[in-house]
């Protein structure tokens, strides 16, 4: 008798490609549930600073759910350099945020968040990458998406509706591929 052990997914594996269109949102978002959910594990000090209803949050805050939809929207995974850059995308997609902002986000985040979440410098440029990708190619404040009303649509479509330019999306993850050319997460997002 032979038992399998199923290996548990790690949701840092988890990635879908710029190149994946005809997926929908929903089936996008089950697909990286799949990996295992971190909602519940994010820390107080984190949520107090990056969750909408806090008095204190960054511009362009926006729920851990809503959070999770644009990894998929932008083809990013859930890898620290990943995370800076849709983070850099949803607050730079605000238009307010100004420097001094950008700059209390990075030190936050290398100082008072606990050490899993700290960034490395080179998390923060990617971080700055994707301010100035947010506030270039989307059309929309990303924190002020209904992301249920476009759970049943393609991310082709939602991306489209959004005015997120893909090759110009796909110029910003070259860059980042130049910049960190031995980081995993900027070697599979072109």
């Amino acid at each position: 008798m032979s038992l399998s052990v199923k290996k548990k997914k790690n949701f840092r594996d988890w990635h879908i490609s710029l190149d994946v269109e005809d997926m929908t949102l929903r089936q996008a978002y089950d697909d990286q549930m799949s990996y295992g959910d971190g909602q519940a594990d994010i820390p107080f000090i984190v949520r107090l600073f990056e969750h909408p209803s806090s008095p204190i949050a960054f511009d362009g805050a926006i729920g851990l759910k809503e959070h999770d939809y644009i990894h998929s929207i932008l083809g990013r995974g859930m890898m620290n350099k990943d995370e800076a850059f849709v983070i850099g995308f949803t607050m730079g997609s605000s238009r307010d945020l100004n420097k001094f902002e950008k700059f209390l986000f990075t030190v936050i985040s290398d100082h008072v968040y606990p050490k899993y979440y700290n960034w490395t410098e080179d998390d923060v440029d990617v971080f700055e990458l994707g301010v100035i990708a947010g506030e270039r190619l989307c059309s929309v404040p990303m924190y002020k998406v209904n992301y249920e009303m476009l759970l049943d649509k393609p991310l082709k479509e939602i991306r489209h509706m959004l005015s997120i330019d893909l090759e110009a999306l796909r110029s910003f993850y070259m860059l980042e591929k130049k910049l960190f050319p031995d980081c995993c997460e900027p070697q599979r997002n072109v």
